[in-house]
């Protein structure tokens, strides 16, 4: 079954700082919210750089300006080598009212379609293969998997995220780690993945992206370029 009725997306080509994307993907989604429409955007960094869960700690060598923490859950992850995205779903989706175990397997079986189409195959993290991670747990991402990340013939973990919700509305934020020449936000895998997860697709208007960036700047002063923000587990962890 098709999660979403509709979509719109971004193939976001614009190389963006960590505090940067990270304030987007929340604009994405006040957006998905205000307009009751699922949005879709995937993205490049201008740089390598780690994302921390809300919950993860700030370590020593964290570093700031590479280092920003999300909105979402979840792990530490690394970026540079991966296509990163962020789904905004609206409480009006019947997707977003699924229990959240299953809303991530669906987005990874998905993605799991949409990377065959390239010859990647993958298979689902079986539910009963590890533990979950607590909060704010010591490995990194990708080295850590949990159910329903996506994972290689060869055990190598290649797709993780990580989500939240509010007020019934969900934003997922995801990683996949692929070849360079399959991680282009306008890589035509993703076209497949877009029809995975939706019935009717569309671009997201030039007016809506305006709007969203036009967020930027006063999302950051007040979250993503803080460190109060960035270091706000660090005592928890010390």
């Amino acid at each position: 079954m098709i999660p979403l009725t509709s979509l719109q997306f971004w193939a976001d080509e614009v190389y963006r700082s960590p505090s940067e994307e990270m304030a987007l993907d929340e604009a994405l989604f006040d957006e998905a919210v205000s307009t009751e429409t699922a949005l879709l955007r995937c993205y490049h960094w201008d740089r390598p750089a780690v994302t921390l869960g809300y919950f993860s700690p700030w370590e020593i060598e964290d570093q700031p300006g590479r280092t920003v923490r999300r909105w979402t859950g979840g792990g530490r992850v690394e970026h540079g080598e991966d296509l990163t995205f962020a789904l905004a779903i609206p409480r009006t989706e019947t997707f977003a009212n699924q229990a959240s175990a299953l809303r991530y397997s669906q987005i990874h079986d998905c993605l799991k379609k949409a990377l065959s189409t390239i010859a990647i195959h993958t298979v689902l993290e079986p539910d009963t293969a590890h533990e979950p991670r607590p909060p704010g747990g010591p490995a990194p991402c990708f080295a850590s998997p949990v159910s329903s990340d996506l994972m290689s013939s060869e055990g190598a973990k290649i797709a993780g995220g990580a989500q939240r919700r509010v007020a019934g509305a969900i934003l997922h934020q995801g990683s996949v780690r692929l070849p360079l020449s399959h991680r282009l936000p306008s890589a035509d895998w993703l076209k497949t993945f877009r029809q995975e997860l939706a019935s009717e697709n569309r671009t997201i208007p030039s007016e809506t992206k305006t709007r969203m960036l036009c967020q930027i700047e006063a999302k950051r002063a007040s979250r993503y370029d803080q460190s109060e923000w960035n270091r706000r587990r660090e005592s928890k962890w010390a």
